[in-house]
């Protein structure tokens, strides 16, 4: 028979977990008892996860290889949530610009190459 673990048991990644809405999944997991660690680039945002006590990592999630050493680095994982990114606008298609699907495509990338590198 498998024991089913609790969420006080479960290590997640946060990846690009620096947003308002990772800080706040971040909380939650951690009220659940998860030992939660964010990745991300921006160092002051990590900095101030550290300091709630989050374990942090700085990395470049758009980069296969920067990805690829941050995985190497962590032990297991019991869960992963890509919170990379974000879609700018909302006026639909004829309204969006060059930078606006850069801003997505490198958001995608980052996904994909996070949730590549956990399996």
């Amino acid at each position: 028979m498998t024991k089913t673990r609790t969420s006080a048991e479960r290590r997640v990644l946060l990846a690009g977990g620096t947003s308002d809405a990772g800080r706040a999944i971040a909380r939650a997991l951690r009220d659940a008892g998860a030992e939660v660690i964010v990745a991300g680039r921006s160092r002051e945002k990590l900095a101030a996860l550290a300091a709630e006590g989050f374990g942090t990592v700085e990395v470049d999630l758009a980069d296969a290889e920067d990805v690829d050493r941050m995985m190497a680095g962590l032990a297991s994982l019991d869960g992963l949530i890509p919170l990379v990114g974000g879609w700018r606008g909302g006026g639909g298609i004829p309204s969006q610009s060059d930078d606006d699907w850069d801003t997505l495509s490198q958001a995608l990338t980052a996904a994909r190459h996070t949730c590549r590198a956990a399996w």
